[in-house]
């Protein structure tokens, strides 16, 4: 750093400069001033760095560690001068004739004497174009997927091809353990230098090394230890102690249980301008630019995935002694960068953060990586890397122009399609602004999701830069474009209505087509003008005991005609009805009676509890009185904005809690319904739903207001045949039903032979969330004969608010996803908004909030509750307009379909890990013996939170062991649930829902987690026990007892691994240690799965050639991750 730009500092970065450097020279005179060279011996010890990937190749042999560097050489070309440079840089630095072997169980490092390597030139300069280019990619390709061998060598190649006269590439390829991206510079250099000299016919004249790779390896082991390493891991143990969260990024597609490396990468450039005002603000605010960058890039994350403690990773050359700046090796480290976002800070504060959490984490950089893992022993997820799942980065340093004497060299474009994290987002400074690239892995995330994210960090650093003194929650994030369109463009649903109250409409219905049957209810059929008329006797005898607009009159009946004579009576008396269904609880009853305040009480004698204190009639006494009053239409008095009806739901308080819903919102509700579905006067609905629930509103006003035919299923619990024979009986053209109770229909056709009727033309599911493959079931059963529909929408905005209708096809991706929930219905809107409220980006997570003319008047007799869920329209300019708070979470897809992910509320955290239970569930349904599946979190008697799974089997034969290896094999350990327990059937509400509360507890199960000692109770677990007490030095060990729970780390378990083989005879892989954890676990697996294969065995031609692709896109993506800065210089300062 020149003094122009210490210069420039301000104050806080001189002092902290100032602060490092003391650091580094304390550091440096406790270390003496330069690291010694050292003593002669047949071999040494790895350096911390070497000895992580030793283990990973030990784990997964010829793994995804190379570093390749590849460069276009223009000029009159001296193969054989650059033979010679290329071993004379073999023959200065040490490490590139190194070798790895393990020696009495732990691995070393030999240097050969020498080296020589050879680079035969392929000429592919007479081929047409199109056939040269592949084959300098199959060139490059084939030295990619060459093994380097460990205790060989040597762990580097070389490819030459000739394309013209003067046109050459050159590829070098080294294993991560022996190099690093700045090492490639070091390369380039030298190899400048020594071709101009060889090819001038002199000696070159490089500088002598001061030391050699092993020398700093020896050191760091005797310097990185004790008081030194306490020191630096104390500060990393404060920041990182505890459960280091996972960042919960939404994805496109469902994360595999082991982490691919498939990936590609998009581009966003910040112009000068906007490049010149950060750079201008982050001066004055006392950050340097990357720190600056890195508070918006955590902003970004933070609203997209509602987590406030943000970790990534940051690259650093860990070069910090000058002796270590001209050396090859394997010296990069990353730095792990842990942020709290928490209460919504200014992004000014947020800044102040980011200095002090980089300084802090720069100042502790001689920690390496590996040994964090070791020390902080984070949980292990085969489908993340550990500790951060993002990598940050800026280069600031531009690469200044290459030759090689006569020779240009510039760098290949690095074509490879991988991406080691989840994201990586590499900033580059440019001449003509910042190039911001957002690389990505393929098998979680779509191009056009990346795209969207890159706006955004464009539109976020636009605000950053504009006011730092907003708020996180108040930045904006959607460009204008994307605001309109969730705003006004998915919410397009304004359509004029009858201004009448819904009684008044079914009259008019009435009058039109009298003789039309308007209900059947098991031999019983009435036409309009019979309805009516009976309804409007009741009606009129209502009035006479006092009712009128706004009272509140209950019915307690069973499901016959006259429960629904009743409801339309008492709203054509002027009242709201409140259902109450008799197989309450009579406590409940009790109270929804006296909550209610309802004038009085439409009931049976049969039905109604003797003690109850409310005025009543009881219709079947009372039936001649009422037969003998005027079947005129009542004039009420009431208008769309009176109660209709008032609903009770369950309560986060334990009492149920009421809804106040007026006869405009419920005549909306049936004309969306009708026009949804395209109902007319021939249509028959099955009215399913008892009347206690809001659904048999929208059943019997939707047949009634278009004219057609209300068919109402009998009391009696039905079996699926005779639920079908009813269909076909009666002519039925849509029925509307629980997602559970569907489920189990569509069970019924593939068990019983239960069939579709041929009137039934249409089948709408709600409630619940419905998966793409149950959908798929039902359609390989029922074929494209009969319609599908998804419907959604809370009691508080009357019943359904939006619809999906799936295409005739769903992509393979779409298989593994749920069934969205629609667009917004008639005169409904959908908002996704983040906890400031603010609208989310399409594909991000975010609660759903509905408005339009389906809002409750709110909840009965609770005003705070009302308050709470019913807000004020945040997006709106017209007064008075509301929006409902649901407490689901939610999505938009890039089409404007919105999906249903589950309740706010549902959501757990399992070991620090948070955890959606409909992912699991997805998994569940896809297994053949699994009919229905619902997973929930309870807690043990230890109070630690742990995953049940409850199914429902397709058969007697699905085994509960076989069923768990499942799941391991295709969810994150932490997310395969510790208990799995079988039931006959689901507990189910009298609405029909899943009910929850009623599922049992897991008895006597065994968990996956530690708990009580357990014996080895086999041979085979015996063995496993014997051989990790050993290994740990411990007492005991038990079957549930986890290897890394009672000290295991990666050296042990290359020991154990061992044993283990030697034991078995068996080839065991390493990563089966990984995933099996227990000693129970593996042995389960080692029985009944035998991965592990004897030894010799090889592998299918296809299946070979499928590990050679998934090994390529490994390597390539390891090359990102160890490389970095590829082959230039970068600033590490912070």
């Amino acid at each position: 750093m020149t003094k122009e730009h210490i210069a420039e500092l301000s104050p806080t970065e001189r002092a902290a400069l100032v602060s490092r450097l003391k650091q580094q020279r304390a550091a440096e005179r406790e270390g003496a001033q330069t690291i010694p060279r050292r003593g002669a011996a047949a071999h040494y010890p790895l350096s911390f760095a070497q000895q992580r990937l030793w283990f990973l190749e030990q784990l997964e042999p010829d793994g995804p560690y190379k570093v390749p560097a590849a460069f276009r050489l223009c000029g009159p070309l001296q193969v054989a001068a650059l033979e010679r440079s290329v071993n004379e840089i073999i023959s200065r630095h040490e490490v590139l004739r190194t070798t790895f072997a393990e020696i009495e169980g732990r691995p070393v490092q030999i240097v050969a004497p020498r080296l020589t390597l050879s680079i035969p030139v392929e000429d592919l300069s007479r081929l047409p174009e199109v056939e040269r280019a592949e084959r300098v990619k199959q060139t490059a390709a084939h030295l990619r997927e060459q093994p380097f061998d460990f205790e060989r060598g040597p762990l580097i190649g070389t490819a030459l091809v000739r394309l013209a006269e003067e046109e050459y590439h050159f590829w070098f390829l080294m294993h991560h353990i022996v190099s690093d991206g700045w090492s490639i510079g070091v390369l380039l250099r030298e190899l400048s230098l020594a071709y101009e000299a060889f090819a001038a016919g002199r000696r070159p004249e490089l500088p002598k090394l001061p030391i050699q790779y092993a020398d700093f390896a020896v050191w760091q082991r005797g310097w990185l230890q004790g008081e030194t390493l306490d020191r630096q891991m104390k500060y990393w143990k404060e920041r990182l102690g505890g459960k280091v969260p996972t960042l919960e990024l939404p994805t496109d597609s469902p994360r595999p249980p082991v982490q691919s490396y498939r990936g590609a990468s998009l581009t966003h450039l910040i112009d000068l301008g906007m490049t010149a005002r950060l750079k201008a603000l982050a001066r004055r605010e006392g950050v340097t630019p990357y720190m600056f960058l890195l508070a918006v890039f955590k902003t970004l994350l933070a609203r997209y995935t509602r987590q406030d403690d943000i970790v990534v990773g940051t690259p650093v050359a860990n070069r910090n002694r000058t002796e270590l700046e001209p050396l090859v090796g394997f010296f990069v480290n990353t730095l792990v960068l842990r942020t709290d976002l928490s209460g919504d800070p200014t992004f000014r504060e947020l800044l102040g953060r980011v200095r002090d959490v980089t300084l802090g984490a720069f100042a502790h950089q001689d920690v390496p990586f590996e040994k964090l893992v070791e020390e902080l022993q984070p949980e292990r997820d085969t489908s993340r890397t550990p500790l951060f799942q993002v990598m940050f980065s800026l280069q600031n340093s531009p690469l200044p122009p290459l030759r090689m004497g006569d020779i240009e060299i510039s760098l290949l474009d690095d074509e490879t399609e991988v991406s080691p994290f989840d994201l990586s987002f590499d900033v580059i400074e440019r001449a003509d602004g910042l190039l911001c690239t957002l690389e990505y892995n393929t098998d979680l995330f779509e191009g056009a999701t990346v795209r969207r994210m890159l706006k955004h960090f464009a539109v976020l650093l636009a605000a950053a830069v504009t006011d730092p003194s907003a708020s996180l929650g108040a930045m904006p994030l959607l460009t204008d474009e994307e605001r309109h369109q969730l705003l006004f463009e998915w919410n397009e649903t304004y359509r004029d209505f009858p201004h009448h109250c819904v009684h008044e409409l079914f009259e008019e219905q009435a009058a039109r087509t009298p003789e039309a049957v308007a209900l059947v209810c098991g031999d019983e059929r009435l036409t309009y003008a019979e309805l009516n008329s009976r309804a409007n006797q009741l009606a009129h005898y209502l009035r006479e005991c006092g009712v009128g607009p706004e009272a509140r009159v209950g019915i307690l009946l069973e499901r016959s005609v006259e429960m629904a004579v009743a409801l339309l009576a008492s709203l054509k008396a002027g009242g709201g009805y409140v259902a109450f269904d008799p197989s309450y609880p009579p406590e409940r009853l009790r109270y929804m009676l006296e909550d209610s305040g309802v004038t009085l009480l439409l009931t049976q004698q049969n039905v109604m509890p003797n003690d109850f204190q409310v005025r009543s009639i009881f219709l079947d006494a009372e039936r001649d009185a009422i037969a003998g009053g005027d079947t005129q239409n009542v004039q009420s008095g009431a208008d769309p904005s009176n109660i209709v009806y008032l609903v009770y739901t369950s309560g986060s308080t334990g009492r149920p809690k009421g809804i106040v819903i007026e006869h405009r919102s419920l005549v909306n509700a049936a004309y969306g319904f009708i026009n949804n579905h395209r109902m007319t006067e021939r249509d028959r609905l099955l009215q399913f739903a008892a009347l206690s629930f809001d659904v048999a509103a929208e059943e019997f006003f939707s047949a009634w207001l278009s004219g057609g035919c209300s068919v109402m299923r009998p009391e009696a619990v039905m079996s699926y045949a005779d639920f079908v024979s009813l269909l076909r009986r009666e002519e039925v053209t849509i029925v509307n039903l629980p997602a559970s109770f569907w489920l189990e229909w569509l069970t019924a056709m593939n068990d019983k032979g239960v069939g579709i009727p041929s009137t039934l033309r249409r089948v709408i599911v709600g409630n619940e969330k419905t998966l793409e493959e149950t959908l798929a079931k039902w359609r390989r059963t029922v074929g494209q004969q009969v319609e599908w529909c998804n419907a959604y929408g809370p009691s508080e905005t009357t019943i359904t608010v939006s619809n999906y209708e799936p295409p005739a096809r769903s992509s393979a991706r779409e298989e593994k996803s749920v069934v969205p929930i629609g667009r917004p219905s008639l005169n409904a809107e959908l908002y996704v908004l983040d906890p400031a409220q603010q609208l989310v980006p399409t594909g991000v997570t975010g609660e759903l909030y509905i408005g339009g003319v389906g809002l409750a008047r709110g909840y009965h007799n609770q005003p705070a509750q009302t308050a709470e869920r019913f807000i004020p329209h945040p997006h709106s300019q017209n007064a008075g307009e509301r929006l409902y708070r649901t407490g689901d979470l939610a999505r938009h897809r890039a089409d404007g379909n919105i999906e249903f992910l589950g309740r706010v509320d549902e959501q757990v955290k399992i070991r620090g890990f948070r955890i959606e239970v409909g992912e699991v569930e997805a998994v569940l349904a896809q297994h053949a013996g699994v009919r229905e599946s619902v997973v929930v979190a309870r807690e043990d008697d230890r109070g630690s939170t742990r995953l049940v799974a409850y199914v429902v089997a397709n058969n007697g034969d699905l085994q509960t062991a076989e069923l768990r290896n499942y799941m391991k094999q295709r969810l994150s350990e932490y997310m395969v649930p510790s208990a799995i327990v079988r039931l006959e059937a689901f507990p189910l509400t009298p609405n029909g829902k899943l009910d929850r509360k009623a599922l049992p507890a897991p008895n006597g199960v065994d968990t996956e987690a530690d708990g009580p000692y357990i014996a080895p109770r086999s041979e085979l677990e015996r063995l496993i026990a014997g051989v990790w007490r050993e290994a740990l030095g411990v007492e005991r060990v038990g079957v549930q007892d986890n290897f890394f729970n009672l000290g295991g780390h990666s050296l042990l378990l290359i020991r154990v691994n061992n044993r283990l083989r030697e034991a078995l005879r068996m080839e065991l892989p390493v990563i089966e240690l990984f995933k099996y954890p227990t000693v129970s676990a593996l042995a389960e697996h080692l029985s009944q799965s035998p991965v592990a294969v004897r030894a010799g065995r090889t592998e299918p031609e296809g299946r070979a050639a499928l590990l050679s692709r998934q090994r390529d896109l490994r390597q390539q993506a390891a090359a990102k991750y160890f490389s970095h800065a590829k082959a230039q210089r970068r600033k590490e300062n912070p």
